[in-house]
């Protein structure tokens, strides 16, 4: 409260007259608490000097905040390893209270962590830095993010070109933050050090990088880097990594509509599969194919690929895949109007759902076959395949309306159409 107003109220007070009087501000921190933090309100906690902290050698903590902080002298040995023990209580002290949901109390904790850090040389302020960084991305705390990643990149400006585990620990902090580009930019200053035929170094390197791109939606620059990860894999003879860079490859042309790309990427994981006897992959894979060629418009050819991947699921006895495809080949049939074609697979399709023991498609595969009965005005079979449908569906306790009023609507349209 003002002096003057506060010498008004005693004066008042003396001859009598009682004057009412305001409660108290709630405290700085109270109000804090209640208001949302703005983005004009936010106080980067990075920049707060470290001189006063109770962790700091004596010969070095100050008791009061100086005006002008000048950076704090380096560190003895001794003094270094201390302080790095009561980091790591400070950093776990932060973690319990982030597990007892103390939030803001533990990013205090780990912030102050972070500003002593300092002392302990680039590398292992990075790896703090990365650390918490993660945890606020994954707590949508972006002041937090952005602050972290703006003292990130002035370690960055900082540092020697020629100190490669600085730039290491950096690539794996700015991927912590998703700070896409400065990752990237810091994976390929690693991969400029190493020699072309360096391969079983330069392999890990660019398998990030090439996630890097995809995650970020950068697919062209990720099929690049696969493509040459996929060139390195077959040099080496690695199958394993031919079959995964193969399949990385596919799912890529799929997101950049490259469909021709795409079935000839997995005709050729189809052959790595086979050398290494991975029948079980083959089904998936022709489906997709099957995909691929409807998507380019090519029913003929999505029609073999279904048919193959039936061949290869009920080979391979996965019976779920193959009422998959003949499903899908049955529903490509019922499209081109070949529908007693379509009624056959529609008939296979439930023999395979019931090896499979998936009573759910059985049911709808009855509920398919009714639809293409009532399309041929064969009202006897489509009713006697909503009622194959209604059993199964009482048996799961699942759309037994849905087929009791199908049936009753069937039997209406039949009489309607012999009253004509």
């Amino acid at each position: 409260m003002p002096y003057p107003l506060i010498r008004a109220i005693l004066v008042l007070s003396l001859l009598g007259i009682v004057v009412p009087v305001q409660p108290a501000a709630a405290a700085p921190l109270e109000l804090a608490q209640r208001r949302p933090r703005r983005a004009e309100d936010y106080l980067n906690p990075l920049d707060i000097p470290p001189h006063t902290d109770p962790l700091l050698p004596d010969r070095l903590r100050q008791t009061t905040p100086p005006r002008r902080p000048a950076p704090l002298p380096p560190l003895e040995p001794g003094e270094q390893a201390q302080l790095a023990r009561d980091l790591v209580d400070l950093a776990t002290e932060a973690q319990r209270a982030f597990e007892q949901d103390q939030k803001e109390r533990a990013y205090e904790l780990w912030f102050r962590e972070l500003r002593l850090r300092r002392l302990l040389g680039p590398i292992a302020e990075v790896e703090a830095l990365a650390r918490v960084g993660g945890m606020a991305w994954e707590e949508n705390r972006n002041q937090d993010v952005a602050a972290i990643s703006s003292r990130l990149e002035a370690i960055e400006a900082a540092a020697s070109s020629e100190d490669l585990a600085l730039i290491r620990a950096l690539g794996q902090a700015y991927r912590q933050v998703r700070l896409y580009p400065n990752a990237v930019a810091m994976y390929e200053r690693q991969l400029a050090t190493l020699p072309p035929n360096a391969l079983n170094q330069r392999s890990p390197l660019l398998k990030v990088v090439a996630e890097l791109h995809r995650d970020w939606f950068q697919f062209e620059r990720a099929i690049g880097v696969y493509q040459e990860l996929l060139t390195m894999a077959r040099s080496q003879f690695d199958l394993d990594n031919v079959q995964n860079y193969l399949g990385e490859l596919a799912h890529l042309y799929d997101q950049t509509e490259q469909w021709q790309e795409a079935i000839a990427t997995r005709e050729t994981l189809l052959l790595a599969y086979g050398e290494k006897q991975r029948i079980e992959r083959f089904a998936p894979l022709r489906m997709a194919m099957a995909a691929n060629a409807l998507a380019l418009g090519n029913g003929e050819q999505a029609s073999e690929f279904y048919q193959q991947a039936f061949t290869f699921a009920w080979a391979a006895q996965q019976y779920a895949y193959a009422g998959d495809a003949l499903e899908a080949l049955a529903q490509l049939y019922s499209d081109y109007g070949q529908v007693e074609e379509a009624i056959n697979l529609y008939r296979e399709r439930i023999k395979a759902a019931q090896y499979a023991y998936d009573r759910y498609a059985v049911m709808e595969t009855y509920n398919r076959l009714a639809q293409l009965h009532r399309r041929q005005g064969n009202y006897t079979a489509a009713l006697n395949a909503l009622r194959s449908g209604r059993e199964v569906a009482l048996e799961l306790g699942h759309r037994e309306g849905y087929f009791e009023e199908a049936m009753e609507l069937l039997i209406q349209e039949q009489f309607e159409r012999l009253d004509r």
